[in-house]
């Protein structure tokens, strides 16, 4: 009886190489195209997702690349209040928003938007508030200024 041998095969380095760069690029293109496709790209889209930022999900970190300074945005100031309210009462409130409307005229856009605001177990307290969100693009667009308005503006 003989001994099985086995052999092991190996591809040659250049194979191997280019395989690597496929596996490599194709990553790399992935990575990149979904970033892109994750980025906001309109006025809308940035003003959406920095208010659901803002007023939602509260992670600053997010909202740096949104932002042309985040000191100066008033919206801050309405998430504060409500959390003082809900603080002190021991309440929690619910935010809807409504009646996204965009004027751009690049480099600058415009976005009104109403904020419906509801306290569960005091109705008494819902309101609704206007918003406008005033934005500049170069290279990305970003709010500059958020605060709220009378009326529609």
């Amino acid at each position: 009886m003989g001994m099985a041998t086995s052999r092991k095969r190996r591809l040659p380095a250049p194979v191997v190489g280019i395989l690597t760069l496929l596996v490599i690029g194709g990553g790399a293109t992935a990575y990149a195209s979904n970033r892109r496709a994750a980025a906001p790209r309109t006025p809308l889209e940035v003003a959406q997702r920095f208010v659901d930022i803002a007023l939602v999900t509260h992670q600053e970190n997010a909202a740096v690349g949104l932002v042309c300074n985040p000191n100066s945005l008033a919206i801050y100031d309405l998430r504060w209040k409500l959390a003082d309210i809900e603080s002190r009462d021991h309440l929690t409130s619910k935010l809807s928003f409504h009646d996204w409307r965009t004027v751009e005229a690049s480099p600058e856009a415009h976005v009104t938007m109403r904020i419906s605001i509801e306290f569960p177990g005091a109705p008494e307290r819902d309101h609704d508030e206007n918003w406008k969100l005033d934005l500049k693009h170069s290279n990305s667009w970003r709010v500059c200024t958020a605060r709220k308005v009378d009326g529609r503006a």
